[in-house]
């Protein structure tokens, strides 16, 4: 008798469990979306890092005529990879894109519950407020991330230098 309400308990605690930890419906999740404004501030964040993209537009143009001053027709060239950058990036990064990747990051991640406590939250003045700020969070945290990266490609770029020099050293020993 013991073993069969000890069975039957734990039975229920583990099914209380699962039902707790329902998996989010799509429903809920659009509305978290909408409550978020996260196709605005997708967009928000895209335009954001249009200097950016610009930057290393120039980055990579100094980097081929190598010198850091552009003339008028390589800045033309630059602001045309820059264009053509943005429009790449629109296009990747777009919410018609983006919106399947999120559903389902959304629904293997998060509850029915979470999802819930989620609009609650992001229902409120503090919860818009902070979402207000997530462009400009993005956008210092990529300009932050930019240099580094930028130095990390120089570094990386003089690694590889140094290796097809011992690559290029080590074709004439063996073809003598």
């Amino acid at each position: 008798m013991k073993i069969s309400s000890f069975i039957l308990t734990f039975s229920l605690a583990l099914s209380s469990s699962f039902v707790s930890a329902a998996t989010p419906s799509d429903q809920s999740i659009q509305q978290l979306f909408k409550v978020m404004n996260i196709e605005k501030i997708t967009l928000e964040t895209i335009q954001h890092i249009k200097p950016q993209i610009a930057e290393q537009a120039d980055q990579m143009v100094k980097m081929v005529v190598k010198h850091d001053k552009l003339s008028d027709k390589e800045q033309k060239v630059s602001n045309q990879i820059a264009d053509q950058m943005y429009k790449q990036t629109l296009t990747f990064i777009s919410w018609k894109e983006l919106q399947p990747i999120y559903t389902q990051v959304y629904k293997e991640t998060y509850t029915q519950e979470e999802v819930e406590a989620q609009i609650d939250f992001y229902s409120t003045p503090t919860g818009q407020s902070i979402l207000n700020k997530t462009p400009i969070v993005t956008q210092k945290t990529m300009v932050m991330m930019n240099g580094r990266i930028q130095q990390a490609m120089l570094d990386q770029s003089s690694n590889l230098k140094t290796l097809f020099k011992q690559l290029d050293e080590l074709k004439r020993t063996d073809s003598k």
